[in-house]
């Protein structure tokens, strides 16, 4: 019983890898005009779709962009966004993408709360961020 969940565990977590790795240069979010950077974050961001049977498919040409407050960036699934830190609060990140799945265009956005403090020090955004198109 318990190789069986374990079997079931595994299968799970195997359908969210990734099937598709981002290019290795990162597109740059620009830094806020009149604050300085202290830091750079990458943030790989990917896109799947989630079919009838709970299974996942990575999908390697949605149409993102990326936005935090006046600045943001433009790429395609999947991809390594270089996100600078600005000491002070900082701001969610406001992603939109959209795909073409089967006949129809089919969109999809997250916004993502910074993490921890808001402070100098720690990661502000996670080091993946997973948007799924349904079905």
């Amino acid at each position: 019983m318990r190789r069986a969940a374990t079997l079931a565990a595994l299968a799970l977590l195997s359908a969210c890898a990734p099937e598709h790795d981002p290019p290795e240069t990162p597109v740059a979010l620009p830094p806020a005009p009149g604050r300085s950077v202290i830091a750079t974050e990458t943030v790989t961001v990917s896109a799947f779709l989630a079919g009838a049977s709970a299974s996942l498919a990575e999908l390697n040409t949605a149409r993102c962009a990326l936005r935090r407050g006046a600045q943001s960036v433009a790429f395609t699934t999947p991809r390594n966004v270089a996100i600078p830190i600005h000491d002070g609060p900082a701001d969610p990140l406001d992603i939109s993408c959209t795909a073409a799945i089967g006949p129809r265009e089919a969109r999809t956005a997250l916004r993502h709360l910074p993490l921890g403090g808001t402070t100098s020090g720690g990661r502000r955004y996670p080091a993946t961020i997973t948007l799924r198109f349904k079905q």
